[in-house]
């Protein structure tokens, strides 16, 4: 499995100049360029690219640096870059799930819905198999790719595949919500009234869930526009993936 631990926000300019006198005494250790793109990820994202494309140029065969390459170019709208390294990275390692599910995203961004949707399938089936508990988003990912691709009938059956109560991590608990929304299981009044407002990235997720509710379940242009109006106030999240939906959708004047 992929190491799913980012660096904090602000690099830590102590573990890059140790990183960067390792790479002194070794310039060929591409995990040492891989760490020092880590602790760029989350800010420096050139910074990130370029530490992961000299990590990539030492170990070409390493799938862990096309996918946190990958990641990074996502958060930089280089969407079909995204796609390429995705690629890659699953054709190294084809069994985590991580790398079919950022591959769907890529896809999703460049309109390709219905082939994301067959993505976010198989990384769920992946990570069933590999016993990752990370279900609720690729149920949600691929009922919106579903929906935008026309296919409503299959985007509602999307839904069953997992059940109302099933157990969800806190990091997903924004994802688990959203889906109960769609299912019908909790309405919208309820959603509205328990989104949340202790971590303003779980606020970005649920807010666009209930856009999507008034783009496609109970279709209501004007509320769809407040609830995309109201995600997109919250400052500081521009490359979470609710923010970028829901700037995407503004901009196409999908609501």
């Amino acid at each position: 499995m992929f190491c799913k631990i980012e660096a904090d926000s602000t690099p830590n300019e102590a573990k890059i100049a140790k990183i960067r006198a390792a790479l002194n005494a070794e310039p060929d250790n591409a995990q040492l360029w891989m760490e020092l793109g880590m602790e760029y990820s989350q800010s420096l994202f050139e910074e990130s690219i370029r530490d992961y494309s000299v990590a990539i140029g030492l170990s070409p065969f390493n799938g862990e640096y096309y996918f946190h390459r990958g990641r990074k170019y996502l958060s930089t709208d280089q969407f079909p870059e995204a796609l390429a390294d995705f690629h890659a990275s699953m054709c190294l390692d084809c069994v985590d799930g991580q790398s079919w599910h950022y591959l769907g995203v890529a896809l999703y961004y460049l309109e390709q819905y219905a082939e994301a949707a067959r993505y976010f399938r198989k990384a769920l089936e992946m990570n069933e198999k590999n016993g990752d508990d990370c279900v609720w988003p690729e149920v949600d990912w691929m009922w919106m790719s579903l929906m935008r691709a026309g296919d409503a009938q299959a985007a509602r059956q999307a839904l069953d595949l997992v059940e109302d109560d099933a157990y969800s991590s806190e990091s997903d608990m924004a994802y688990k919500k959203r889906v109960r929304l769609y299912k019908g299981v909790d309405d919208i009044d309820f959603f509205l009234k328990n989104v949340s407002t202790v971590d303003p990235l779980d606020t970005v997720t649920e807010l666009y869930g209930a856009a999507n509710y008034y783009m496609f379940i109970a279709p209501d242009a004007a509320k769809a526009t407040e609830m995309l109006d109201r995600t997109l106030a919250i400052p500081g999240f521009e490359n979470a993936f609710g923010w970028k939906c829901a700037q995407r959708d503004r901009e196409a004047g999908r609501a």
